[in-house]
């Protein structure tokens, strides 16, 4: 995980497509040995979880630690879908459309954090996408644009 977070360009990070991930590189500031006494600590205090995903270890927020960090990565959400051309942002909305309705009712709210014509942008492509739920939330949110 520490690598992954420096933004290391060893063999098994890249192996397994971790370069990729959004995470990667987020803490290259720091040494491999900051970030793992960081984890270590957020592991102690009950903030993530360790589980393994095959050969990998994978560390989980606690129900409690995403409910704190939530609005954040969904303004983060909202601001990589404004900055995204028309294939990447199709990409985000249609992993959108698969979450929970609630999510996707605070990915809407969430939506408020961006400039306003990237936010008319992100949800005139959403309501093409979403379902009759959805877009009726959508058309709504764009009324308070115009």
């Amino acid at each position: 995980m520490s690598l992954l977070l420096k933004g290391s360009k060893n063999k098994s990070v890249l192996k397994h497509g971790l370069d990729q991930s959004p995470v990667y590189g987020k803490l290259s500031y720091l040494t491999i040995e900051e970030i793992e006494n960081r984890i270590d600590q957020f592991i102690r205090k009950g903030e993530l979880l360790t589980e393994f995903f095959g050969d990998l270890p994978l560390i989980l927020l606690t129900d409690q630690s995403w409910l704190r960090i939530q609005p954040w990565a969904h303004e983060d959400e909202c601001h990589l879908a404004a900055a995204a051309d028309a294939r990447r942002l199709t990409e985000i909305l249609n992993n959108w459309r698969n979450r929970r309705r609630e999510e996707q009712h605070q990915l809407l709210e969430a939506i408020a954090s961006v400039e306003r014509e990237s936010a008319k942008r992100v949800l005139q492509a959403w309501h093409a996408l979403a379902g009759k739920d959805m877009r009726s939330k959508i058309e709504t949110a764009l009324s308070t644009l115009a």
